[in-house]
């Protein structure tokens, strides 16, 4: 049985951060992920997004003709021409990932799927790995209502959206959380028919009533936004939408609702700790421990704080760690978090509810 004093479970931005800090102290570690390599954040989450809202800005900006300018005729949105330079732009970055693997990958790379057996012991499809310490980076993936799986041929996530050759001429986002308002007002700016649905008014992950109010009446000046729960059903060729005082009829809907964890198939219940409801261990914010086993748990698979910066920076507290004879605390960074739609909404240190609670 081959042992290592490090394995890594995910490529991800977390794994990858926690990987350059156990090869300063080690070469004798794995990364192990079946692919696609890439990195969330510049396949489908917070890279290419920030591209599409870029170039929906660029045309929202052009098409107001500020006074002064006359341009003459609003100028025609070509949305696949759009989605052809995001994905450019999306291929660009997972390239740039890619290639900062290329040193390592073949001596530490393991394309498979790891299952825990124990917290030293994994199997990787037939073959068993000892391992010193352990690193979980399986980060997340959107969530879906069970009860709308059934409509899965007229919905979107956030892993797929990118991948539209056109963008439809109707559309809903469901779910107000800092995706779902991103892509809601740039798609919006470029042309698309969009409605936006959130029961709650937390847009960008707000709590203050006030910071609330402020938000939601600036952006239904461009946007059609309703606080109502929202039921699905069949329609001709797409979805019917309804909510206790609207109905809308559209080709698509985007669901942002929220992202779990990447654990099916992992194994955490033979790690011997106790499991939440979610599924997942207790860890130690400070340290990124599970417990007191030489295991570590680190970016959007905790569900901690899920992102980039973050995921980076708990990798790279973990990885130091595993590479210790006892992990340390390390002190974390001041929460911060924006979310690009106009007006930016930002929130530093602790919320407005957490303060109030």
């Amino acid at each position: 049985m081959r042992k290592v004093d490090v394995a890594i479970i995910g490529a991800g931005t977390a794994g990858l951060s926690a990987r350059n800090a156990v090869a300063k102290k080690t070469d004798n570690y794995v990364v192990i992920d079946p692919g696609p390599l890439g990195t969330l954040c510049a396949q489908a989450g917070c890279m290419p997004s920030k591209a599409l809202i870029h170039l929906a800005n660029d045309i929202h900006a052009f098409s107001q003709q500020p006074p002064g300018l006359t341009i003459g005729s609003v100028p025609q949105v070509d949305s696949a021409k759009v989605m052809a330079q995001v994905r450019k732009l999306r291929d660009y970055f997972v390239a740039s990932v890619l290639e900062d693997m290329e040193s390592w990958k073949d001596q530490h790379l393991i394309s498979r799927q790891a299952h825990i057996i124990d917290p030293q012991t994994l199997d990787l499809e037939g073959e068993r790995l000892e391992v010193d310490r352990l690193i979980i980076a399986t980060g997340s993936q959107p969530v879906i209502p069970v009860d709308w799986k059934k409509f899965s041929q007229h919905l979107l996530t956030s892993d797929d959206v990118f991948e539209l050759d056109t963008l439809p001429a109707k559309m809903a986002v469901i779910g107000l959380g800092p995706l779902g308002i991103e892509l809601a007002q740039s798609l919006s700016r470029l042309g698309v028919d969009m409605v936006a649905l959130d029961p709650s008014k937390a847009i960008g992950g707000s709590t203050d009533p006030q910071l609330q109010d402020y938000i939601a009446s600036h952006l239904k000046e461009e946007l059609k936004i309703h606080f109502e729960q929202a039921h699905l059903q069949n329609a001709n060729d797409g979805l019917e939408i309804t909510t206790e005082n609207q109905k809308f009829s559209v080709d698509k809907v985007l669901i942002a609702v929220g992202r779990k964890a990447t654990i099916e198939g992992l194994g955490l219940e033979n790690l011997g700790v106790e499991l939440n409801k979610k599924g997942l261990p207790e860890i130690d914010r400070a340290t990124m421990q599970v417990g007191q086993l030489p295991v570590y748990m680190v970016g959007d698979v905790n569900g901690s704080r899920p992102l980039l910066h973050e995921a980076a920076n708990e990798g790279y507290i973990a990885g130091s760690n595993a590479v210790k004879p006892s992990a340390t605390q390390s002190s974390r960074m001041t929460p911060l978090s924006i979310t690009f739609c106009s007006p930016n909404i930002a929130i530093a240190g602790r919320s407005f509810q957490a303060l109030k609670d």
